[in-house]
């Protein structure tokens, strides 16, 4: 499926080629040594799989950002995670984003 890219100008093909699966979730939670109630920005977030793990650990006392460029896969992961503490942000992090300076804990 061919997917926008706005900050690109131009069309990319994700192929469903994700890191999903090829790397070791836990030994990557393990070593950002999150922690309740912290904010994480999963940025390059693509479908939020990784969002939906820190989700986990911060519980609903933490939150969440999932940025990205990909409309498609905002849109899609907004409506997965409703009524929990992801908040999803179509943009890239190379730009300006709502987010207060020093409100994150962990990117």
């Amino acid at each position: 499926m061919e997917r926008g890219n706005p900050s690109e100008g131009r069309k990319h093909k994700h192929r469903g080629k994700f890191t999903e699966g090829l790397l070791d979730n836990e030994l990557i939670l393990k070593a950002l040594n999150i922690k309740p109630g912290q904010t994480i920005l999963d940025a390059g977030c693509g479908n939020g799989y990784m969002s939906k793990l820190f989700f986990n650990v911060v519980t609903l006392s933490g939150r969440v950002y999932a940025l990205d460029p990909d409309k498609y896969l905002i849109k899609s992961l907004k409506n997965e995670t409703q009524g929990t503490n992801i908040e999803t942000i179509e943009g890239d992090i190379t730009r300006p984003t709502h987010l207060s300076e020093s409100s994150v804990d962990l990117i």
